[in-house]
């Protein structure tokens, strides 16, 4: 019964190997701390933005809030 399997090919063997490692990989295991901690710092970089994003609004809004503020364009808005 033993005889009767085929080996299989190096290319076969080669193509397993690389997907058990992939599986073996902390990075992909979601309960794994590798993959904890680079979610935390995926989440980390976007809040970065997010903020960066922000103060940028709040900034041209205080800007333009003086533009308004110096030409009289809210006065005229009024009447």
């Amino acid at each position: 019964m033993i005889n009767s399997i085929e080996t299989p090919s190096k290319e076969h063997v080669k193509a397993i190997e690389k997907k058990l490692e992939l599986c073996r990989n902390q990075y992909n295991n979601p309960d794994s701390q590798s993959y904890k901690r680079a979610l935390d710092e995926e989440m980390n970089d976007e809040t970065v933005t997010y903020e960066k994003y922000a103060k940028y609004c709040e900034e041209q809004e205080r800007i333009d809030q003086r533009l308004i503020e110096t030409t009289g364009l809210s006065s005229r808005r009024s009447q």
